[in-house]
């Protein structure tokens, strides 16, 4: 016995009714959508939105430059278009490039108690600039690019030593009680010693940065 085959459905005009309400009622939507999103950022917030996407993934979202005082919530590794990328490799290369020279005469003076205090400076004032590669991005790349000169006068250590004195005399001043064996520099002493040191050292760098980017500049208006 033949199975019936089922009767196809013809498609009549109710059906084709519905398929354009459908496609009305979507489209009503979209246009629902885009004008709260419009009426919400305003037309200038709109012209200066951009897409924000994920690094591992192709999901992107809106977002307005106009609202970066508020609270961030975008999710952590969202990074806008055609912002800067964070110079974290490369404080890190000139961080390490002007280690040697204070490290060397650091541990000389802080040999034995003052030690831990020497590592913990170094270690803070790296991590302070670590997270300001992510703060202000700009700064840090001014920094580094003078650090370059920082670290090349290390072969003439004159300026070096001489930084290096006013930090020890200043660890003195603010903690004078914490000395082992008279000259050596106890934990508290050497910490402080180690960041007044990073801290002017630091300062020279930047304004390096600063001079090295001006002179940049006025080369690039003078060029025909």
């Amino acid at each position: 016995m033949m199975t019936p085959r089922p009767r196809r459905r013809k498609r009549g005009p109710g059906l084709a009714r519905e398929d354009s309400e459908t496609v009305f009622a979507r489209q009503s939507f979209e246009l629902s959508c885009d004008f709260v999103l419009q009426s919400s950022l305003g037309p200038r917030s709109m012209a200066s939105a951009s897409l924000t996407e994920r690094p591992r993934g192709g999901l992107t979202m809106v977002y307005d430059p106009d609202f970066q005082d508020l609270p961030d919530k975008r999710p952590k590794g969202f990074r806008a278009k055609g912002e800067p990328t964070p110079p974290v490799a490369l404080w890190s290369w000139v961080y390490i490039a002007n280690l040697p020279l204070p490290a060397y005469f650091g541990a000389d003076l802080s040999f034995g108690l003052g030690l831990p205090g020497l590592v913990a400076g170094v270690v803070l004032l790296y991590e302070v600039g670590r997270r300001s590669c992510h703060a202000c991005p700009w700064a840090i790349r001014r920094v580094s690019h003078g650090g370059v000169v920082v670290a090349a006068v290390q072969l003439y250590p004159v300026i070096h030593m001489i930084i290096g004195k006013l930090a020890v005399d200043a660890a003195f001043f603010i903690v004078p009680w914490d000395v082992a064996n008279g000259t050596r520099l106890g934990p508290a002493t050497a910490l402080v010693a180690t960041v007044v040191m990073g801290l002017i050292l630091i300062a020279w760098a930047g304004a390096m940065g600063l001079i090295g980017r001006a002179v940049c500049l006025l080369a690039e208006s003078r060029a025909p």
